[in-house]
Formats: C-alpha cells, sequence, structure tokens
C-alpha cells in the first residue's frame, strides 16, 4: 500500500513511546531514553531498527512484549541500510571494542548490476577522474540518448549511497557530475562508469570509530584569542535549552575546510568542502566569487555554520563536548583575518560574512587554526586530484593499518 511506511512508522512511535523512549529533538527518527547511567538510542528507518545500548537484547526483548511483534533478524548487527558493520577486539587505551562501518557489499551489489545491465566488466582504476583538472562542462560529447538518459540517473542513483556510507574520497566527482542528470552526455557516462571501476577494486575503505580523544593537528594546547572585548563584548556560545544531561565519556570535535575557486569555468561558482570528525559535508557555493579570498571565506562561514548545528545535536543527544570546535583551513589570510581585529572589507557579504565567523572564533566555541595544504584532507571534497594525491589525503581516514586513530595516521602526511 501507499502509506505502509507512514503505517509502520505511527504503529513503532507507539510502542517506542510505551516504553519510555522519546524523539530527539535533531533527527525525530532517532529515539533516546535515560538508563541508569548511560542513554540508549534506538534508530529507525521504515521497518529497520538499529539499538545502541549497554544491553541492547533487553531493549529489543522490551519492544516484542509491548508491541507484540515478531521482528527478523535480531542479533548483533552486520549489514544495515546497505553499511557492513564490524565489531572487533583491540588492545588500546580506553577502548576494547572497535566499530568499523563499510560499504562493500553494497559495493559489490551494485557493480554486479552495473557489469550485467551494461553488459560490461568494470576496469580497475586508482583514481575516479582522469588527470588532475577534470571539467565536466567542458565536455563535447554526443547526448545520451533516452534509454541511456535512464541508465545515467541509474548510475547517480547508486552511487550516492557509498558516500553516505563515508567513501568521502569519491564525493567530489559524484556532485559533480550529478549535475547533468538532465542532460548526460557521453562522457559523463564514461565517468559514471569510471567511479563504479574505482570503487569495485577499491572497496575495502573503512570508517573506524574510536573512543579515545585524538592530539589534534598542531597539539592540544589552547587557541590564543585576540582581544575583540569592543566589538563583541557579550560573544559567547547560547544555552541549549532542555538538554539532556550528558553522560559517558566526552567526546572532541573538530574540522577541516577548503575551497576551489572559480572551479565552474562555464558559471564559474566555487566548490566548498568540509569535513566534520567524525562526519562530513559538502555543498557547492551559490555565490559567484571574484577572489580566490572570497571563496574561502564563504567556505569558512558555512563550516561555522555547521560546527554550531553539530555541537546542538551532540548536547541535545545528551553527549558532552570537549572544549571548542577547531576548524582547520590552508587559506592564512581567511584565518588571520577570523582571528584578529586588524582586517578590513570593503564589500558587504564579504563583510557579514568575516563578522560571523569572528563572533564564532571570539566565543571561543569555534576558534581557527591554519594547516598546511598537505594535510587538509577536506581538499579532496573540492578539486580533481591526481592519483597519488588523493590516495594520500583519503588513506588515514579510510585505509590507514592497524588500529591507529585519525590524528595519528594525520602525522603520517
Amino acid at each position: 500500500m501507499k502509506t505502509s511506511a507512514a503505517r509502520c512508522h505511527v504503529a513503532c512511535s507507539v510502542v517506542l513511546l510505551k516504553i519510555g523512549f522519546t524523539p530527539s529533538l535533531p533527527d525525530a527518527d532517532l529515539w533516546m531514553r535515560r538508563k541508569d547511567e548511560w542513554h540508549e538510542y534506538i534508530a529507525v528507518y521504515v521497518d529497520d531498527f538499529i539499538v545502541a545500548s549497554e544491553d541492547h537484547m533487553s531493549v529489543i526483548d522490551e519492544f516484542k512484549k509491548i508491541g507484540g511483534s515478531k521482528l527478523k533478524g535480531v542479533g548483533e548487527p552486520e549489514y544495515y541500510l546497505g553499511g557492513d558493520i564490524e565489531r572487533v577486539k583491540i588492545k588500546c587505551e580506553a577502548q576494547t571494542m572497535l566499530t568499523k562501518i563499510s560499504a562493500k557489499t553494497y559495493i559489490a551489489n551494485v557493480c554486479d548490476k552495473i557489469e550485467r545491465v551494461f553488459d560490461i566488466t568494470l576496469k580497475n582504476y586508482h583514481s575516479p577522474l582522469q588527470g588532475g583538472d577534470y571539467h565536466p562542462e567542458q565536455d563535447e560529447s554526443e547526448l545520451l540518448d533516452d534509454v541511456d538518459i535512464s541508465k545515467y540517473r541509474m548510475l547517480i542513483g547508486s552511487i550516492n549511497w557509498p558516500v553516505t556510507l563515508g567513501r568521502f574520497g569519491v564525493m567530489f566527482p559524484v556532485i559533480t557530475i550529478a549535475r547533468y542528470s538532465s542532460m548526460p552526455m557521453e562522457g559523463h557516462m564514461k565517468v559514471c562508469l569510471r567511479i563504479f571501476g574505482k570503487l569495485k577494486y577499491h572497496s575495502k575503505g573503512t570508517i573506524r570509530f574510536h573512543v579515545n580523544k585524538p592530539i589534534l593537528p598542531g597539539g592540544d594546547d589552547p587557541v590564543k584569542i585576540a582581544d575583540w572585548s569592543q566589538l563583541y563584548p557579550d560573544a559567547k556560545e547560547d544555552i541549549v535549552l532542555n538538554q539532556p544531561k550528558p553522560v559517558g565519556n566526552s567526546v572532541r570535535t573538530w574540522m577541516m575546510v577548503d575551497a576551489d575557486h572559480a572551479h565552474d569555468l562555464e558559471t564559474r561558482i566555487s566548490v566548498s568542502g568540509v569535513l566534520f570528525f567524525v562526519n562530513g559535508n559538502i555543498k557547492r557555493q551559490a555565490t559567484i566569487e571574484i577572489s580566490t579570498y572570497g571563496s574561502e571565506i564563504v567556505a569558512m562561514k558555512s563550516a561555522v555554520e555547521i560546527a554550531y548545528e553539530m555541537r546542538y545535536k551532540l548536547k541535545m543527544l545528551g553527549i558532552e563536548i570537549d572544549g571548542p570546535t577547531i576548524i582547520f583551513g590552508d587559506n592564512r589570510t581567511v584565518v588571520l583575518n577570523g582571528s584578529k581585529p586588524k582586517s578590513t572589507l570593503k564589500k558587504k557579504h564579504h563583510l557579514c560574512s568575516i563578522h560571523s565567523i569572528c563572533h564564532a572564533s571570539v566565543s571561543s566555541v569555534v576558534p581557527l587554526r591554519s594547516i598546511g595544504p598537505a594535510q587538509n584532507i577536506s581538499d579532496c571534497l573540492t578539486k580533481a586530484l591526481a592519483p597519488h594525491v588523493l590516495q594520500k589525503l583519503v588513506k588515514p581516514i579510510l585505509f590507514r593499518k592497524g588500529w591507529k586513530d585519525i590524528t595519528s595516521a594525520l602525522n603520517d602526511l
């Protein structure tokens, strides 16, 4: 039935409310309740559930008893919404179990489907794009016919999910070619198949969730804040109302941001890339900037907004945040102007952006730090990189060996 998913959601919500769960404010489909010295969470996606708790089986048994439901596939999660989940015993300080998530099974299944639909064998590529300066807007190949356009849209729909599951190394080419779903060219189709070839033969990329706090690039010394008291005398982080009492260990948050000025050779729209650890987000800039400095300001402003959003979400899930969310950028001028009260700007939209960045920096919520381009992983979100450069940036997160945390692996860059 057309409303089956909605009816299932209503029925499940009734049971969850009865056993004491309530929808969290950051996400109505992420339910939570306080249990002794921890919080219990249930993520709901139509009729698929995943439980996070010290005693998850008791939560499932309680749901079955109150709801009178027969649940299928109950047990330790191995595959959820296209993602492979693995729990591994390790010997690491403050941690005995490590959770890993990857898209290996999903990639294998979708690549097998593509090879059958196109009657081809996907080739092995070491990078999702050929060369280091790909511009799909300059493609002059033939337009696809109606049948191939339908296949192209199928490829675009299928390739977005590995990115959602953490394969951020192909995010830039995916969002680049996804813009041409209405009138794709033959060259765009070849790039699509190339990306899947890259994923098929390099499908072991894994996101690892460590509980121990990393040492940030540049060390753990507090960021020095300049005296902005005359401009922002009351700058501070807003108090979150109705915040659940945090339990358990606190977490450390930090970000990396980058921009590629005037990337599109036709529209001259720039591209922003933001990584929130452990999360990522990317979007195209909505303005046309006439300078690299302008595009970097827009990217930094987006990063500040994401930082505030993610801090709110974590707090409302009962998670304590340890210190500020430091943003690392490789444009020293933007970092300097956002940290020192000496800069002057003439353009009004730049001035508004830099003031929002300064206010966040002064409040000690989102201070800025400069980082070298070689260590800025978000660089792979904004431009086409040569294979060896792309692999070097992606490896610390997706392909590192052993049980190093992310920042320990960054020292190898």
